[in-house]
């Protein structure tokens, strides 16, 4: 029964197979010359097995050769997709491809390229724009010449000035402003005699501010809507000249162009297209008519040299010319014609060269 179950197990495998299973058995004679069937498998008594040392490191084991120390591997790059970034595809190239790039959006306060990135969407003096106060100052030369028809209303005086203005921002588009101008020192002719004379002008109004960035710089459109009391006061004692007395609204428009970081140009113009006017007489009641219209027209052009966010100096060129036109005769003779004019009329032209500061926080 036991052969039968060999042979028949056997006979279901190939030769090799049975090898590897060690089934096999051998058939041999014993000294009695009887025969037995002793397992191949039992014959691995006979032999004995060494174990074979080991050592931890692999090249040291006989029979080996030193594997060669493979050098690290760097990881593969893996590109990350920038933080705060605006994915940009470009048009199809010549092969066809389109290029994506990613375009970094940083913060104001991440360094230089975040200043020079808020330069070009915005003005480099945009910190300029809410200021709650503005302060200016400055000193001036002046010179005004009146020339008409009339001796009492002629003359020229020229000497140095001054000038200080404010303005209190409540919204960076609205302001408050004012201003005051006044000559020092200033003298006209009487008779042969030099008489005191000075030239002031006053302001009260609001300004409209809009910013505009032009080329990546900024620039400033303001209007200006005020009301202006500008005298022209001689001594109680002068005879042969008279004071003069004009106040109404102003409307005045002026454009800031920034040529660079800490440059900038103003040009502006103002009109008073109706505005009140009297002549107030010293030793002498004279007056060039009985009725009269007055309107004024100005321009300035100016200069800025800023230091920093809220402090700059200024050089500023103003011109302004009021025209005076009478109806009716003149309350006396003329005293070079000896005859009162009828229909009198005055222009005065008055140019200004400031220099001085601005201050705004």
């Amino acid at each position: 029964m036991l052969v039968g179950f060999d042979v028949s197990a056997q006979s279901n495998i190939d030769p090799s197979s049975a090898l590897l299973l060690g089934t096999g058995s051998t058939k041999r004679t014993n000294d009695r010359g009887s025969s037995e069937t002793r397992d191949a498998r039992l014959e691995s008594s006979r032999y004995t097995v060494k174990p074979r040392e080991r050592t931890s490191d692999p090249s040291k084991q006989p029979g080996t050769s030193p594997l060669p120390n493979p050098s690290p591997t760097p990881a593969p790059a893996v590109k990350r997709p920038l933080e705060n970034a605006t994915v940009v595809e470009h048009p199809a190239n010549a092969q066809g491809k389109v290029v994506v790039g990613e375009i970094p959006v940083t913060n104001e306060n991440d360094g230089p390229q975040a200043d020079h990135a808020s330069s070009e969407t915005e003005p480099s003096d945009l910190e300029n724009l809410y200021r709650l106060l503005e302060i200016n100052a400055g000193s001036a030369y002046f010179y005004e010449n009146a020339d008409s028809g009339f001796s009492y209303r002629r003359g020229a005086m020229s000497g140095p000035a001054y000038q200080v203005g404010a303005k209190v921002w409540f919204t960076p588009e609205f302001a408050v402003t004012a201003g005051h101008f006044a000559s020092m020192g200033g003298s006209v002719t009487d008779s042969g005699n030099t008489r005191s004379a000075s030239r002031t002008e006053s302001h009260l109004g609001v300004n409209l501010r809009r910013s505009y960035v032009l080329g990546g710089r900024r620039s400033n459109l303001i209007l200006g809507i005020e009301y202006v009391d500008s005298q022209y006061r001689i001594s109680g004692d002068t005879v042969t000249r008279v004071g003069t007395k004009s106040n109404g609204i102003s409307i005045s428009m002026a454009g800031e162009f920034e040529n660079s970081a800490t440059q900038s140009t103003v040009f502006g113009f103002s009109l008073a297209p109706k505005q009140s006017h009297e002549e107030t007489s010293a030793a002498t009641a004279m007056q060039s008519g009985s009725s009269v219209e007055s309107y004024r027209l100005g321009a300035t052009v100016e200069r800025r040299w800023k230091f920093d966010a809220s402090s700059a100096f200024f050089l500023r060129l103003e011109h302004a010319i009021e025209r005076n036109l009478y109806s009716g005769p003149a309350t006396g003779p003329d005293i070079e014609t000896g005859v009162a004019p009828n229909g009198v009329s005055a222009t005065v032209g008055t140019t200004v060269i400031q220099f001085g500061y601005s201050w705004g926080g």
